[in-house]
């Protein structure tokens, strides 16, 4: 699906990552939300991600939403 390594990771992603594992859920979706959109890696890496958060904080239409745009971004992802 995705594939990169740590040092390609943007440091957006490291932080929510991060915030996410401390189950800090809204700032976890904030630092998902500083991903930018510019590459299909990164556009993709932010749908997914905000997805999953917004899912565990039960916003399940905005997850939806999110998942339905990494699914544009990448259909066979």
């Amino acid at each position: 699906m995705l594939e990169s390594t740590p040092d390609q990771e943007p440091e957006a992603h490291k932080r929510g990552v991060a915030l996410e594992r401390e189950e800090k859920l809204e700032e976890a979706l904030a630092a998902f939300t500083e991903l930018p959109t510019d590459d299909d890696y990164s556009h993709l890496a932010r749908s997914l991600c905000r997805g999953r958060v917004l899912w565990k904080l039960q916003r399940f239409e905005e997850a939806v939403e999110a998942y339905r745009q990494a699914v544009s971004i990448k259909p066979a992802s």
